[in-house]
């Protein structure tokens, strides 16, 4: 699970930026999940869906990013 810290040029001196883009990185997903205090943001310039969510039982917001053959949503 991710551990979020504050950022200091002690212990995290060794920490670069990434400046390229790479399917590793996530670059290459068709569709996000969204919460509600994004939204203003995002509906200037992506559709905003609600997609069912069969695990739960529930409804997630996604956001979709573009539209390609190969990539999947979620």
């Amino acid at each position: 699970m991710t551990k979020h810290v504050l950022l200091n040029n002690v212990n995290h001196k060794d920490t670069k930026v990434i400046t390229h883009y790479a399917a590793r990185y996530g670059d290459d997903q068709a569709s996000v999940l969204a919460f509600p205090s994004e939204f203003i943001e995002l509906q200037k310039h992506y559709p905003i869906f609600f997609r069912r969510d069969g695990e739960f039982d529930g409804y997630q917001c996604v956001v979709l990013l573009g539209l390609e053959k190969t990539k999947t949503c979620f």
